[in-house]
């Protein structure tokens, strides 16, 4: 089969500029190399992530979201096992055992699950089948050397990258995962997990300098005082600083975290603010005193410099930096134009002042709760530590929302320190967690060739499943995100309606209450929904451009191995939808369709993929959701009428291209790709 990847490139290179992190780029890739270069990022041997306690040999994540996992980098294409002992309750004991069924009664308590890639298994309930359970890490050391809580995920890989480990995206309060003794074999047997049984356990000091500027060793805190798990943290107290010294290669370097910096603390959308030790209301307080809105009003956060801002940061220096300032300006370690830092940003400048969608680590004061087992990932109660419910959550399930970094070049191989602090207790209840440290690398040399791994199909290969009967799983989008849908189309060709279709939805369930259509898209021009209508006889609604299609009985046979890029566009309560279908014989559908009014611009919605004698083979690369917003968004720019030219590598034009790389123009825009 013969693919034309132009359109997928050029899309995916503006998907890219939108993303911190590290996705595909037209001139390379960031290619996770934290395992070959760094140690013990979770303050542990072997695994990434975050884990926040450990004992009897037994690791564990308490009251909280997370993810823990090894990258295991490129590994032969074969069939592959994860096993591991593990056990969940998605509450305290008492509610867990009347409420947890089964994974497939009650999905919805069964949050945490084993994983390899895109393949998971929810984890065993504490209590299924059994009307006691372990309560302590001991006592689970007991039950898996017993053979209890045996979990097991499968996984066809296709060659490439590999990743295992365990998650959880949260449930109540009080909910608890403990984890031992990962396994994995593949299609030569057993492969190494590198402390796969904890036999180490935390200890930050080991493999981090953990001095900051006064010279005191200040540990990251990770469960604090019986405060809930899942993401490392320091909130309110004294300086901080960590660094760890590696030795790296020539190349482009991201060294970074899921992470954000509060600047004060809590304050109730009312204006109400809270003492972070007492819950008392009061106002600010500390070296600047201001409430964090008006940190967020002021957004002079670059120019205050009163205030000591929490960094991530690198440095060549011999010794690791104390005090992280520049020389110049501050009398400080790091030197200007040698070393670098990059200022964590503030949870309200990254949520840009919208409450609903920031993460806190209290409630309203003291005396304020939320009703237990009514939100999930909520903090339920007042801690004078601070709870990292929320934070773990949003972490765990937006992470391209979180991952701050700092980019640096090494022209040569280099000893360098990296790592994050803070100079001073800026005495104002400032709140920094962090999870999942990573080092990336830009790979220039990565091949040029598009994944094609496959982790969803939706239909039956010979298209004969009928209209509303399959359906791909729920792409949930938070307000002002872009969520790109990348697939093969494949269609029957007996009519112009059996290819892809898309339907944009109210934040609910297929037939649950609150279940509302904005738009039934289709891939032929035509549409329906309370915001969509091409029925002029309906009424139309929205509005709907397209170019390309000027030929039905060319598009029946055109859209059989399409390839297709669809991005959903959030901007307040209007929705955009763009879909680009680039053919084989390389012509191009261009459909996009416009929305406004579409519920409430801070609601999530919904949206998922539907077949009608047609079958859909969702792809790996660039089915990403991404923030929207940024001034880093590019254009995609493509002239869809111009011919599509094919030129081999010594720039001779090529009419008919076979398999191979080739140079593909059309218009103005040109790509090297790989052809089929």
């Amino acid at each position: 089969m013969k693919k034309n990847y132009m359109t997928r490139g050029l899309l995916l290179l503006g998907m890219a500029a939108v993303c911190s992190t590290a996705y595909a780029a037209e001139s390379g890739k960031w290619v996770d190399v934290t395992r070959q270069y760094m140690k013990e990022v979770t303050y542990m041997p072997g695994w990434q992530g975050v884990i926040t306690a450990c004992g009897e040999g037994v690791a564990e994540v308490w009251s909280a979201a997370f993810r823990a996992y090894q990258n295991l980098g490129e590994m032969p294409a074969g069939e592959y096992t994860l096993t591991a002992d593990a056990l969940y309750r998605c509450s305290d004991n008492e509610w867990a055992k009347a409420n947890m069924k089964s994974a497939t009664e009650t999905p919805e308590l069964y949050t945490a699950y084993i994983f390899i890639n895109d393949a998971k298994t929810p984890v065993k309930g504490l209590f299924d089948g059994r009307d006691a359970a372990p309560n302590s890490l001991g006592e689970a050391n007991t039950a898996f050397a017993a053979g209890e809580y045996k979990n097991e995920v499968k996984y066809t890989h296709k060659g490439g990258e590999l990743i295992i480990g365990i998650a959880n995206t949260g449930c109540y309060h009080d909910e608890w995962c403990a984890f031992d003794n990962f396994k994995l074999t593949g299609p030569e047997g057993e492969i190494e997990i590198e402390n796969g049984d904890f036999a180490t356990g935390l200890d930050a000091k080991r493999a981090w300098n953990c001095l900051n500027a006064d010279s005191a060793e200040k540990t990251p805190d990770m469960q604090k005082d019986n405060a809930t798990g899942g993401n490392y943290r320091k909130c309110g107290g004294s300086a901080y600083k960590y660094g760890q010294q590696i030795t790296l290669p020539a190349g482009t370097y991201r060294f970074g975290m899921l992470t954000f910096h509060r600047y004060g603390s809590t304050l109730n959308p009312d204006g109400t603010y809270y003492n972070h030790k007492s819950g008392e209301v009061g106002d600010p307080y500390g070296r600047v005193n201001r409430t964090p809105k008006d940190w967020f009003e002021a957004n002079d956060y670059e120019e205050q410099a009163t205030y000591d801002h929490a960094y991530i940061y690198m440095s060549k220096n011999a010794d690791c930096p104390n005090d992280l300032n520049y020389f110049d300006a501050d009398m400080g370690d790091l030197t200007d134009g040698v070393d670098v830092r990059t200022r964590i940003k503030d949870v309200w400048e990254i949520c840009n002042g919208d409450y609903a969608k920031m993460p806190d680590n209290n409630p309203y004061g003291k005396d304020a709760t939320v009703a237990a087992h009514t939100v999930k990932n909520k903090c339920e109660g007042w801690h004078d530590s601070g709870n990292e419910r929320e934070s773990a959550a949003a972490f765990v399930n937006e992470p391209e929302k979180y991952y701050q970094y700092v980019e640096f070049t090494l022209t040569e191989e280099t000893t360098v320190w990296v790592g994050m602090g803070k100079n001073s207790n800026t005495g104002d209840g400032y709140w920094h967690p962090w999870a999942d440290q990573t080092l990336y690398k830009l790979d220039g040399e990565a091949s040029e060739e598009p994944s094609d791994e496959v982790v969803e199909t939706v239909g039956t290969e010979d298209c004969t499943t009928g209209w509303w009967t399959a359906w791909s799983k729920y792409y949930t989008i938070p307000a002002d995100n872009i969520q790109y849908l990348h697939f093969i189309n494949h269609t029957s060709g007996a009519g112009n309606w059996n290819n892809w279709n898309l339907a944009i939805t109210t934040n609910a369930e297929r037939g649950a209450e609150g279940y509302s259509e904005y738009a039934v898209i289709r891939s032929d021009l035509w549409g329906w929904g309370t915001n969509f209508e091409t029925d002029a006889a309906k009424g139309l609604k929205g509005t709907l451009t397209s170019e390309g299609y000027d030929d039905w009985d060319a598009f029946r046979q055109n859209m059989e191995g399409a390839d297709v890029v669809i991005a959903i566009i959030r901007d307040g309560a209007n929705i955009k939808v763009d879909a680009v279908a680039t053919c084989e014989n390389g012509h191009v559908y261009h459909e996009t369709v416009e929305m406004t009014d579409c519920g409430k611009a801070e609601d999530p919605i919904n949206a998922f993929l539907i077949v009608d004698n047609s079958y859909l083979e969702i792809l790996k690369e660039g089915t990403k959701l991404v923030p929207n917003g940024s001034s880093a968004v590019k254009a995609i720019e493509i002239d869809f009428n111009a011919p599509v030219e094919y030129y081999n590598l010594n720039g001779v034009r090529v009419n008919n291209p076979d398999k191979g790389i080739y140079i593909i123009k059309q218009g103005k825009k040109t790509v090297k790709a790989v052809i089929r």
